[in-house]
């Protein structure tokens, strides 16, 4: 909670630069100190043992009394009273003398300086530091600086003091509670002692914090709230204005606190001693310690962002904390939009009133998926709203609903967005009234999308807003003809809203609308360069990037990059929080393994997609995973599952008048699962629906043709190179696998085997992203096959005779004199060349291309 850089430095002069502050075994140092007095051979020592509290000063002290006796020296405890000398050759030790003073000091400056005998002193370092100070510094005594027990030393004096080795995790727990300090270390290793069985843990805190407790206690009044106050700053002038003393001993009392060991390395609070504060000081009194730490800082100018959060977290009520915490929450909302909701969470317990903050956590919290705690404040907004003055609610009456209308849009319930922006109307939407537009486009209600727009605006013509326009524009022309003049009015907006003037909550955002309109007309390269552009943005909102991550790879998809497009997915940095986003993901992950022909992949993904299902309803840019979780659902026989997506999908296109843009691919999805289902009924009334669009879509146009070949290719009374027309053009309309699938289908239905050959000579040229196959592959099909059957070794095309009567690799092996592990990896060699996904595959392939040969063929 405390400023790191309010710290004030440790103690000044020889002590500080004499001092060390840890080490792993100070009693090496107390070793020293006596075998010093012990070769001293009568001549007198002079020592100042320093060490905070609990380091052993006392102990050290002792130990030298007992070895001055041994070699039959006197001993005086304590400075001589005025006037007396102490004898010549005696000891004389001084216990606390940090506690003397200035008279004391003068006597013992005196004792040092006639050096007629031995005298070893003991005190803390900080308190009376000047004292020490000028006493060392006019003498010339040497210091011994007892520290405090690193790991290390802990662990040795365990060794010693239990006779075993601790560990580690029983090491780090009496570091943290202790710090070190050597007495504390010995009265929890002594309950150790005692306490034999395998609760250690429990053992160390009990006997840590009733140690802790004893010496908290045991500090004067002042100096524990010194603490306290420490635990926030150790400015000496906010410490003296907290406590009400003057900064001298303000100044005082935190070298007692530093001494005590309680304030511990870097004038950091242990944990551990805060608990002990309300205990010790009083609850009340601790509240107001802190009020009167955070009016102080206030006043001079003194806050930062970390002690204003700490103080909130300890539910300090203040007004300018408050304050100063929203103020940096809205500095920080545009980049940073979850540390913005942090700080105003903390802004709130510091007595910030939800009018003021509501409208931008609830803002922040949906721009990082908190969909809750968005949906919470913007309530919250909405009804202050509707209860205060109209006049002066009405711009955050607006961005309430569009907050909410995002959270709605986020969770897959596009119809709700919709209402709420209908309930609100277009004269209270003011400068979001594009927003409206785009929400009420998606929900397929286009009349009162353009009532929106033509509603007069009288709003500045920014940047931002003019951006708005454009998406909600291009939108509307997405409804008219082909719809393709809706591409460039969409990138015209991606361009004005990139990088976003203003970062706020949106249902859609222009990058992903203008993608996604892209992919729906086939135009591949258009999306993917939107695409590149937004995605190379450094942007803070994780839930857009996720979804434009999950375009990327339907892209690469629809190119014909399996492999790419799982990639992207793998590579996902967003955060996929909302069940629209999850509709996107399941949808992706089901065409992935559908291309793959991944049955295992595609049962998987069905499964995680069913909640997700049932959670959404169709909106008109959701008709992508849509339509590829319709033709799973086809291959899985779970039409039941997917089936009122599709109804409501095919309501709201209708409802919109069948746009082409939209309407083609949607259509196409379902003659595709029509196809796989078996279920011509199923299939005619999407043709229609694609013929109609034909009339104006160049794209519809090439899925129409492509439908009505394939249905020829059912009834197996299809042209070979009307085949081959229609799957390159859908390869070209970004449907290549569609379109190898087309070849292939062709191929397995063919009865002449040099025609089938050509054809899935295509279907696999097709399938490799980026390859183009032969523009005569059908013209010259006789070449073709030519060159397929003899495109396998003899040795090969003899295995591949056998493999197709179904002879098992150990019988071809004997027939042919080699190793059934041979003939497996010929197998494998007859696949690769070939370009078979599987064996079932190249079985199918090879009866295609004429095998079994007669014997005389081989």
């Amino acid at each position: 909670m405390r400023d790191t850089g309010a710290r004030q430095p440790g103690p000044s002069g020889l002590l500080s630069a004499r001092e060390s502050r840890t080490s792993p075994e100070p009693g090496g140092q107390i070793s020293d100190l006596l075998a010093m007095i012990h070769h001293a051979r009568g001549r007198p020592v002079h020592k100042v043992v320093l060490g905070p509290a609990g380091t052993g000063k006392t102990t050290t002290l002792r130990l030298a009394h007992t070895t001055f006796e041994a070699l039959g020296v006197p001993v005086v405890s304590g400075i001589p009273v005025s006037g007396e000398k102490p004898p010549a050759g005696s000891a004389v030790l001084i216990d606390d003398a940090h506690r003397l003073g200035p008279t004391a000091f003068e006597e013992l400056e005196v004792l040092l300086r006639e050096r007629t005998s031995s005298v070893v002193i003991a005190a803390r370092p900080r308190t009376n530091r000047q004292l020490l100070d000028r006493l060392l510094c006019s003498t010339d005594t040497d210091v011994v600086n007892l520290a405090h027990l690193n790991a290390k030393g802990i662990s040795l004096r365990a060794r010693q003091a239990v006779g075993r080795e601790l560990h580690q995790h029983e090491t780090t727990a009496i570091f943290e509670i202790t710090a070190g300090r050597p007495d504390g270390v010995h009265e929890i290793l002594a309950a150790l002692l005692q306490d034999r069985s395998s609760h250690s843990l429990t053992t160390i805190q009990l006997a840590g914090n009733a140690w802790l407790t004893r010496r908290f206690a045991a500090l004067p009044p002042l100096v524990q709230q010194a603490i306290a106050v420490a635990e926030v700053t150790v400015s000496v002038s906010i410490v003296a204005t907290t406590l009400g003393v003057s900064e001298q001993q303000a100044e005082r009392l935190l070298d007692e606190a530093r001494d005590s060991a309680l304030l511990l390395d870097h004038d950091a609070v242990s944990p551990h001693v805060t608990k002990l504060f309300a205990q010790h000081i009083g609850a009340t009194k601790l509240s107001q310690l802190r009020t009167s730490i955070a009016e102080a800082l206030c006043g001079s100018h003194a806050l930062t962002l970390t002690i204003a959060q700490g103080l909130a977290k300890h539910n300090v009520t203040s007004p300018a904390v408050a304050s100063f915490l929203v103020n940096s929450a809205e500095r920080c909302a545009h980049s940073d939009p979850a540390h913005a909701a942090e700080l105003l969470d903390a802004a709130r317990s510091a007595g910030a009133h939800i009018a003021e903050i509501g409208l931008l956590r609830a803002d922040v919290a949906a721009r990082t998926g908190d969909f809750a705690n968005a949906l919470h404040f913007a309530d919250a907004v909405t009804n202050r709203a509707l209860n205060g003055d109209p006049a002066r609610s009405a711009a955050g009456l607006a961005s309430a609903i569009r907050i909410s209308a995002t959270v709605a849009t986020a969770r897959g319930m596009v119809p709700h967005a919709a209402d709420l922006y209908r309930w609100l109307g277009p004269s209270r939407t003011g400068a979001d009234r594009p927003i409206a537009a785009v929400v009420l486009f998606a929900a397929g209600d286009a009349g009162a999308a353009r009532e929106f727009l033509n509603h007069a605006d009288e709003g500045i013509p920014t940047t931002y807003a003019q951006g708005l326009r454009l998406l909600a524009e291009g939108v509307d022309a997405s409804m008219a003809a082909s719809g393709r003049s809706a591409i460039a009015l969409l990138a015209r907006s991606v361009s004005m809203l990139s990088p976003p003037p203003v970062r706020r909550a949106m249902p859609d955002h222009a990058a992903t609308l203008a993608a996604t309109a892209a992919l729906h007309c086939g135009d591949i390269a258009a999306a993917q360069s939107i695409l590149d552009t937004a995605l190379s943005e450094d942007r803070p909102e994780k839930v857009v990037t996720a979804r434009l991550q999950l375009l990327d790879g339907w892209a690469a998809m629809l190119a014909g990059d399996p492999q790419k497009a799982s990639d992207r997915m793998a590579s996902l940095t967003g955060d996929l929080t909302s069940p629209r986003d999850k509709l996107f993901e399941y949808g992706l992950r089901a065409g992935i393994a559908r291309r793959a022909d991944n049955a295992a992949e595609l049962s998987a993904c069905w499964a995680a997609a069913r909640p997700v299902l049932a959670a959404c309803t169709a909106d008109l840019f959701s008709l992508l995973p849509i339509g590829e979780l319709w033709i799973a659902a086809a291959h899985l026989s779970q039409d039941a599952e997917v089936q009122h997506l599709v109804d409501q999908a095919s309501r709201l296109l209708d409802a919109l008048g069948s746009p082409a843009l939209w309407a083609a691919l949607f259509h196409w999805c379902g003659v595709q699962a029509a196809i796989i289902a078996d279920k011509p009924d199923s299939l005619a009334p999407h043709a229609n629906k694609l013929g109609s669009a034909a009339q104006v879509s160049s794209y519809a146009s090439a899925l129409a043709a492509a439908g009505r070949t394939w249905i020829r290719v059912l009834a197996r009374d299809f042209d070979p190179t009307e085949v081959e027309t229609s799957a390159r053009t859908l390869a070209d309309t970004g449907h290549r696998w569609d379109g190898a699938r087309l070849a292939a289908e062709a191929a397995f239905r063919s009865c002449e085997p040099r025609i089938a050959s050509g054809l899935l000579q295509l279907a696999r040229a097709l399938r490799m992203p980026g390859h183009v196959a032969s523009a005569n592959s059908v013209s010259s099909l006789e070449a073709t096959s030519q060159m397929s059957l003899g495109g396998l070794s003899r040795r090969e095309a003899e295995i591949a005779n056998l493999v197709v009567q179904g002879f098992p690799y150990r019988e071809i092996g004997e027939r042919l004199f080699i190793a059934p592990k041979t003939v497996e990896h010929h197998v494998a060699r007859i696949r690769q060349r070939l370009g078979a996904q599987n064996r079932s595959e190249m079985l199918t392939m090879l009866r295609t291309m004429g095998f079994p040969h007669a014997p005389s063929a081989s």
